[in-house]
């Protein structure tokens, strides 16, 4: 079980399931305090992370997730999915839970970098 933290709250659990074209990616996390911007402005992002590049690769709105209001003390799993680029090495990946509008000095609210499984 993963248990990386922050003052946002902490991840429990990354669950991925990778596949030819897509991955399904499967966020697992509790909060302990609240974003500053309005819920709509949040948002789940996943990057490649390749030789000294960041390339964002999906990015999705909070409440399209269905997980909105994010309130403190609760528990929280989000899903997304990311079609798996066509690099011949085995690059890294970050998903994120941002709020740029809210907290413009420290937007990442949560993170976890991890390898695609085989």
């Amino acid at each position: 079980m993963l248990n990386v933290g922050y003052d946002f709250g902490t991840v429990t659990a990354l669950e991925v399931e990778p596949s030819d074209q897509i991955f399904e990616i499967s966020l697992s996390f509790s909060t302990s305090s609240t974003i500053k911007s309005p819920s709509l402005a949040a948002t789940l992002d996943v990057s490649l992370m390749f030789e000294n590049m960041n390339i964002l690769q999906s990015s999705s709105l909070i409440c399209n997730t269905g997980v909105c209001p994010l309130e403190p003390s609760k528990d929280y799993v989000i899903n997304t999915s990311v079609i798996r680029p066509s690099i011949p090495q085995n690059p890294k990946y970050a998903i994120s839970l941002n709020d740029r509008l809210g907290d413009i000095g420290e937007p990442e609210k949560l993170c976890v970098i991890f390898d695609l499984p085989t």
